[in-house]
């Protein structure tokens, strides 16, 4: 909800980390965010390639792969 996005302080935040375990969720989360907070830079958890290529297709620059530890 962008309402709480706001209320977190993302207007005046540099970084959102999304470390969600639903990868629907956080997709949505960064469709969200760079909708109404384009100055973010968003760091995204990824449970595996399939979920990364996703998210970077979405437009997510950074990306963590949890498989690779």
């Amino acid at each position: 909800r962008v309402d709480l996005l706001e209320s977190a302080g993302a207007h005046k935040a540099k970084v959102l980390l999304v470390a969600l375990d639903n990868p629907e969720k956080a997709k949505e989360l960064v469709h969200t965010a760079k909708r109404h907070f384009p100055h973010l830079t968003v760091l995204v958890r990824a449970r595996g390639r399939s979920d990364a290529f996703e998210l970077h297709d979405a437009g997510v620059e950074h990306i963590y792969r949890e498989t690779f530890d």
